[in-house]
């Protein structure tokens, strides 16, 4: 997943077509002579038929410094974009949490809601170990959570009273029922079974 946003990458792209454009200015008025009708830009611009070579040694007391200064920076920038394409996890935003009325009541972080939904889902009957993800926004929540229970648990029960339990618990943390909750169920015992239960609860 690319980590740089749209924003910064537009613009380098800008900054990058400004250099252009203004290289190819430089080119075109050099080339066609217009030097000549620019006050006080003849000295700096090159005359018609002018090679590399030439150029080089007219402007060689500004030219090299400015080059290699020139060089620098679009090697520390290309160094920039390139590191800052790696791709990398993003940071989790916090979700805020608003009264009815809309006052901003503060904030929680997804990893701290979703050990306090575990640790409250671990405490039914049966569950022996259970892990959540919440995603999305405050506004529209999504759990995901894996679930492992004893064999000898009453399933239909446990998967009702999981689906409930993270619900409920979700909607007092964020003042929202989940949109949308995957319930993954682990059965313990000799032999492993997994049922995949989707649900999405009633706003």
């Amino acid at each position: 997943m690319r980590t740089v946003s749209a924003a910064r990458n537009r613009s380098a792209l800008v900054i990058v077509g400004l250099l252009a454009l203004a290289a190819g200015a430089w080119i075109v008025i050099a080339s066609t002579g217009a030097a000549a009708d620019l006050p006080g830009w003849g000295s700096v611009l090159a005359e018609p038929g002018s090679t590399p070579a030439e150029l080089a040694t007219a402007h060689r007391a500004w030219a090299l410094p400015v080059g290699i200064a020139l060089a620098l920076i679009a090697a520390i920038l290309g160094l920039v974009l390139v590191i800052a394409q790696v791709p990398a996890s993003p940071r989790a935003s916090v979700f805020r949490i608003s009264a009815p009325e809309g006052t901003d009541l503060g904030g929680i972080e997804p990893g701290v809601l979703a050990r306090a939904l575990a640790e409250r889902a671990e405490g039914l009957t049966g569950v022996q170990d259970v892990g959540v993800q919440v995603l999305g926004a405050a506004s529209a929540p999504l759990v995901r959570a894996d679930a492992t229970v004893s064999e000898d648990a009453e399933l239909a029960w446990v998967t009702a009273a999981l689906r409930t339990r993270l619900a409920e618990d979700c909607a007092v943390s964020l003042g929202r029922a989940p949109d949308r909750l995957d319930l993954l169920i682990h059965l313990r015992g000799r032999a492993r079974h997994e049922q995949r239960v989707d649900v999405a609860p009633a706003a």
